[in-house]
């Protein structure tokens, strides 16, 4: 029931040219991250972790790109439900030399697993690689626990 009352709203930020989107993107970054915090604490026990030799004004700089990142990936995605596969194809990039071995690999009837990271928008990704292979792809993931 929330899918089809969210519906127009999923579709009005499918429609706004991508610099509206970038701003709104901003936005909604100032509030996440210097309102409320979104898991904040976590965000920066994480980073301190992973870099320990990095300084707290560097930390502070990757956590600000991180927010601006996870902000542009959230309204990306509801971009993606009316982007056109053309414009798809111009924001994903694939190798010519990947595609031809994923698709010989299919050819042969051989199963593929791609790991990957989370950089860059990883949903447009899934999308342009069935559209360029024209098979499934299935997106397997863990829940993030604290």
């Amino acid at each position: 029931m929330s899918f089809y009352l969210l519906l127009p709203l999923i579709y009005f930020l499918g429609i706004l040219p991508f610099p509206f989107l970038y701003g709104l993107s901003n936005v909604m970054k100032f509030f996440l991250y210097h309102v409320f915090g979104y898991r904040k604490k976590v965000v920066f026990t994480n980073l301190k972790n992973s870099f320990p030799e990095k300084k707290d004004e560097e930390i502070k700089k990757i956590a600000s790109k991180f927010y601006t990142h996870l902000c542009d990936v959230i309204l990306e995605s509801f971009k993606s439900v009316l982007m056109s596969k053309k414009k798809l194809m111009k924001r994903s990039h694939w190798t010519d030399e990947s595609i031809a071995l994923m698709k010989k690999m299919f050819d042969e009837n051989k199963n593929l697993v791609m790991v990957g990271g989370h950089m860059g928008n990883f949903e447009w990704g899934n999308l342009s690689f069935s559209a360029q292979v024209q098979h499934q792809v299935m997106g397997v993931y863990k829940p993030i626990r604290d």
